[in-house]
C-alpha cells in the first residue's frame, strides 16, 4: 500500500440548476477516495466555485486560478446557460470550458469530459434565451467533433457516469506513473513499501510504456529500417508490438483488440523466457478476463503474477472497467476461486463493490455473474441484495436471483425458508443441484405450503409435492383427478397411483388415456398455466411398464393363456410371462432373440388371418402389418434383449455382443449395465461406438442420450479397471463416450496416464474431450508436471489447441489448491 498519495485535481463546472447532480458527483469522489486512495496512492480533489477562496478582483478570475491547476475537467449542463462573468464570455460555464479547451489543445491537459442532461420536450416548445444558448453549444460541440460527450437523465445516471470517468482517469494516470518508472526507481519504491526509505525522483517525465517496452520498440524500429525487414520479423515481434499499442489509450480510444492468436503467441514466448513488463501483464490479464467464457486464451499466468502482489486484479476489473465481458470474466474468476471480497474494515469496501455490480447501469450479464458469486460465496446479509434484484422482475436475472437466494439459504442452514421460496416462485427450470437439495426435505413442510407445489411450473416440484401430500393423506380424489391431466407423464403416473389407492375404479383403457393422452394438452398443474405437453413417448413407456406390472401379478397359467390368444400388437402378456417366470421361459425368449422374432411374427400373422378370415379388409391389414415387419421385429428384439440384460445371466453375453456388433437394434442403458458386469476388453470399442436407442423406441426405462452416455462410460470404466488408463483412453470411442469416460476417471488413476496418451487427448478433434482431459490433468498432477507437459505441448510441431493451453496454464500458474478449486468448480 503506498505510503503517500498523489493528488489529482478535478474541476466541476456547471450552471446553478444542477445542484443535486453536483452533490452526486461529490459523493462519487468521496466514495472513491475512501475506498481506493490509500490502496492506489491517488486521491481526487474536486474543485468548483464552492471551494474558491474569497478575494479581491473578478470572482471568475479567482475560479480560473483553481481551474488552471486541474488535471480533469467535468462539465455538466442542462437548461440554464449561466450568469455572465463580466468579461468576454456570456457565462461562467462558457469561460471555464473554453479556457480548459485552449489549455488542453496547447498542453494536452486537462482531460475534458462533458455531460448533457436530457431536456423535457415541453421546454423545447418555447426554449427561452438560456436554453437556446445551451442548444447552440451542444450543436457546436457535435459539429466540432473534438469532445465526446454523454447524455444523462437523473442524478443516479450522472453518478454512474462520473464514477466511470474518474476511475478510468485515475487508472490511466496510475499506469503511466507506475509503469514508466526506471528500474532503479521501481526498486526504490519496492524498498520503500517494504520499510526502506529512499529519495524518489518526483520530476521524472512519465512515459506510457515500460522500460522493457521502450527497449523492444527501439530495437524493432532499428530492424524495420533494414532492407527486407518484414522477413526478419517473427510472429512474436508483431504480437508484442500490437500488445504495446493496446496498452496506450486515450479517452474515446480505449478499446482493447489484441487477437486471440497474438495472445497465445505471447504466452508461448513467455514460457520460453520472454520478459514482459507489469503493464503488459496487466493488459494480458484484462484480455484474459474478456475472453474467459471462450476458454481460448491464457489468463492464470498473468493473473497470478498480479493477484499475489497487491490488490486482486479480478476485484479491480469487476469494479473499475467498462467492458462488459471483462467485468463478467473477473466476477467469474472470483466465483471460481471462491474468494472473499474485502470487508468493511479494509480499504476496498465489500458493500461498495457489490453495489457497483448491481447498479442500474450494470448489464444483465454482469448482474447475473454477480448473483452467481453471491450464490456461492454470499452471506445471509446478501439475501437482501438478491431479493432486490429478484423484485426487479427482470427476465434476464430473475431466475438467477431466485437461485442465489436459495443457495444462500441452504448454505446458512435455512432449508425450510429455501423450500418455501421455491414453492412461491414459478420458474419452470431451476438449477438441478439446488432443486435436488431443496426437494429432499419437502416431507417436513406444512400442508398449505405443499399445496402451492401442486400448482408449480416445475414438474419435479409438482411431483415431490404430490408424493409428500399423498404420504400424509392430504390428497383427495378431486385433486388427483386434476393432476391426472398434468403435462408431465411422471406426475400423471403418480396421479393414477393415488386414484387407485383412494378407491377410484379405473379400467385399463382409462389409465391409458391418462398416461398417453390422445393429443397434447396445454395444462400444467392445478392452475392450467398453458404449458405444452411433452412427448407422449414418456407416457407410452410408463403405460407399458404399468401393464407389465399388472400382468406379472397373474399366474403362469393365466399368462400363457393370454399369450396364446394375443395378436400382433398385443405383446405385453408375452414379456410379462418371460420376465416373471424367466427360468422356465428363458430358452424360448433366447430363440426369439436369436432369430430376431421372425417365427414369433409369422405366428401372430397366422393368428390374425385365422381369427378374422380372408376378407379384403383383413388382407389389407395383414399387408400393412408386413410393411411394418422390420420395425415391429426390431421393437420386439429390443424388448427381449432388455429382459435378458436385466436377468444378468453370463450365457447371454454373445447375444448382447452380436446385437451391438450388427446394430440390428440400437443399444440401451441395459446393454451397458450388463456388459459392465460381464463384458471384456474386446467389448469396449463396440460398446463405446454403439448408438443409443432412438427417442421413438419404447424402452423399459426412461432415458435420454446423456443418461445413455453416462451408463456406457460406467461400463467401460468397470471393464477397463484391470487395464492401464493409457490403453483404456486410447481405444476407439465416440467423442461423447470418451468425454464421459474421462470425467468418470479417478484422479489417482488418471495421474498414471502416459505422455503419449495424454497428448493424444489434448489433440483430439473434440473440444469436449480436450477440455475434460485438461481439467482432469489439472486436478490430478502437481504443478511441476503440468508445467513440463505444457511446455512440451506448446513446442510440439503438432496442432495446439487454445482451450488446452488455457486449462494447463491454470495448473501451471496457480497454487495447487486454487487450481483444483477452479477445475472442480467448472467441471467439463
Amino acid at each position: 500500500m503506498p505510503s503517500t498519495r498523489k493528488i489529482i485535481r478535478a474541476f466541476l463546472a456547471s450552471p446553478g440548476d444542477l445542484q443535486e447532480e453536483r452533490k452526486a458527483i461529490r459523493d462519487v469522489v468521496d466514495e472513491f477516495n475512501e475506498s481506493w486512495a490509500n490502496e492506489l496512492g491517488y486521491q481526487v480533489e474536486l474543485v468548483g466555485w464552492e471551494e474558491t477562496v474569497a478575494g479581491s478582483g473578478r470572482p471568475q478570475h479567482l475560479i480560473n486560478q483553481d481551474l488552471d491547476r486541474c488535471d480533469l475537467f467535468l462539465g455538466m449542463i442542462w437548461k440554464r446557460w449561466g450568469t455572465p462573468p463580466g468579461h468576454d464570455f456570456s457565462s461562467g460555464f462558457e469561460e471555464e470550458f473554453e479556457r480548459s479547451m485552449a489549455r488542453c489543445e496547447e498542453t494536452g491537459s486537462p482531460e475534458i469530459s462533458l455531460f448533457f442532461k436530457q431536456v423535457p420536450d415541453e421546454f423545447m416548445v418555447d426554449p427561452g434565451d438560456d436554453l437556446k444558448k445551451v442548444i447552440e453549444f451542444r450543436n457546436k460541440t457535435i459539429a466540432g467533433k473534438k469532445i465526446l460527450f454523454k447524455n444523462f437523465s437523473t442524478a443516479r445516471d450522472i453518478e454512474a457516469l462520473a464514477r466511470k470517468c474518474v476511475t478510468a482517469y485515475v487508472n490511466r494516470v496510475r499506469d503511466v506513473d507506475e509503469l514508466s518508472e526506471p528500474d532503479e526507481l521501481r526498486a526504490k519504491r519496492a524498498r520503500t513499501s517494504s520499510g526502506d526509505t529512499g529519495e524518489i525522483d518526483k520530476g521524472r517525465e512519465p512515459s506510457p510504456l515500460s522500460a522493457e517496452g521502450v527497449d523492444f520498440l527501439e530495437n524493432l524500429v532499428g530492424r524495420i529500417r533494414q532492407p527486407d525487414s518484414l522477413d526478419a520479423l517473427s510472429a512474436s515481434d508483431i504480437a508484442r508490438f500490437r500488445l504495446l499499442a493496446n496498452s496506450i489509450s486515450k479517452p474515446g480510444n480505449e478499446e482493447m483488440n489484441l487477437g486471440v492468436h497474438d495472445i497465445n503467441i505471447l504466452f508461448g514466448e513467455h514460457t520460453k523466457g520472454m520478459e514482459l513488463s507489469k503493464r503488459e501483464k496487466h493488459y494480458l490479464t484484462r484480455l484474459g478476463f474478456q475472453h474467459l467464457a471462450n476458454e481460448n486464451v491464457p489468463l492464470w499466468c498473468w493473473y497470478s503474477a498480479l493477484a499475489y502482489s497487491g490488490v486482486d486484479p479480478a476485484v479491480v476489473s469487476s469494479f473499475l472497467q467498462v467492458d462488459e465481458n471483462e467485468k463478467v470474466g473477473a466476477i467469474s474468476v472470483l466465483t471460481a476461486l471462491a474468494l472473499d471480497l474485502p470487508t468493511d474494515d479494509d480499504v476496498i469496501k465489500r458493500d461498495i463493490l457489490i453495489n457497483a455490480w448491481f447498479s442500474d447501469d450494470s448489464s444483465t450479464r454482469v448482474r447475473t455473474a454477480a448473483l452467481g458469486y453471491l450464490a456461492k460465496c454470499g452471506t445471509a446479509g446478501d439475501l437482501e441484495v438478491a431479493k432486490k434484484e429478484y423484485d426487479r422482475s427482470d427476465y434476464g436475472t430473475s431466475r438467477s436471483a431466485l437461485e442465489c437466494m436459495v443457495g444462500i439459504l441452504l448454505r446458512t442452514g435455512q432449508a425450510k425458508a429455501a423450500q418455501e421460496l421455491v414453492l412461491e416462485s414459478q420458474f419452470q427450470t431451476l438449477n438441478a443441484d439446488l432443486l435436488r437439495s431443496v426437494l429432499s426435505g419437502f416431507e417436513g413442510l406444512e400442508t398449505t405450503a405443499l399445496l402451492l407445489g401442486l400448482e408449480h411450473r416445475n414438474s419435479e416440484v409438482r411431483l415431490f409435492a404430490m408424493k409428500s401430500l399423498h404420504g400424509r393423506g392430504a390428497l383427495d380424489i378431486g385433486m388427483a383427478e386434476q393432476l391426472a391431466g398434468d403435462s408431465n407423464a411422471l406426475v400423471r403416473s403418480e396421479a393414477v397411483k393415488v386414484l387407485l389407492k383412494l378407491g377410484k375404479l379405473l379400467v385399463e383403457e382409462e389409465i391409458r388415456e391418462i398416461l398417453v393422452p390422445p393429443k397434447k394438452q396445454p395444462t400444467n398443474g392445478l392452475l392450467g398455466l398453458g404449458i405444452s405437453a411433452e412427448s407422449d413417448k414418456a407416457g407410452e413407456e410408463i403405460f407399458w411398464q404399468y401393464r407389465l406390472d399388472v400382468l406379472k401379478g397373474l399366474s403362469e397359467a393365466e399368462l400363457k393363456k393370454r399369450v396364446g390368444a394375443s395378436l400382433m400388437y398385443d405383446d405385453a402378456a408375452y414379456f410379462a410371462l418371460v420376465e416373471r417366470y424367466f427360468r422356465k421361459h428363458a430358452d424360448g425368449l433366447r430363440r426369439n432373440v436369436d432369430d430376431k422374432f421372425s417365427a414369433y411374427f409369422e405366428e401372430r400373422i397366422r393368428r390374425m388371418e385365422a381369427a378374422f378370415g380372408e376378407s379384403s379388409t383383413i388382407q389389407d391389414l395383414v399387408k400393412k402389418t408386413r410393411d411394418l415387419e422390420e420395425f415391429l421385429r426390431k421393437e420386439l428384439t429390443r424388448k427381449g434383449l432388455n429382459v435378458l440384460c436385466a436377468a444378468q445371466k453370463p450365457e447371454d453375453l454373445q447375444r448382447i455382443r452380436t446385437n451391438l456388433r450388427d446394430g440390428y437394434t440400437r443399444a440401451s442403458k441395459l446393454d451397458a449395465k450388463y456388459l459392465g458386469k460381464h463384458g471384456e476388453w474386446i467389448d469396449i470399442p463396440m460398446l463405446a461406438n454403439a448408438e443409443g436407442s432412438s427417442p421413438s423406441a419404447i424402452q423399459l426405462t426412461i432415458s435420454g442420450d446423456e443418461d445413455f452416455h453416462v451408463e456406457v462410460a460406467r461400463a467401460i470404466t468397470s471393464i477397463g479397471k484391470k487395464h492401464s488408463v493409457s490403453d483404456l483412453l486410447s481405444l476407439d470411442m465416440s467423442s461423447a463416450i470418451l468425454r464421459k469416460t474421462i470425467e468418470l476417471c479417478a484422479e489417482s488413476r488418471f495421474s498414471k496416464i502416459s505422455r503419449d496418451a495424454l497428448l493424444a487427448l489434448f489433440n483430439h478433434e473434440s473440444e469436449g474431450v480436450r477440455k475434460a482431459a485438461a481439467i482432469l490433468a489439472v486436478r490430478s498432477f502437481p504443478a511441476k508436471k503440468i508445467k513440463s507437459i505444457l511446455h512440451e505441448y506448446i513446442i510440439s510441431d503438432k496442432y495446439r489447441y487454445y482451450n488446452v493451453i488455457h486449462w494447463l496454464d491454470l495448473g501451471a500458474s496457480m497454487s495447487r489448491d486454487d487450481a483444483r478449486k477452479v477445475a472442480r468448480s467448472v467441471g467439463s
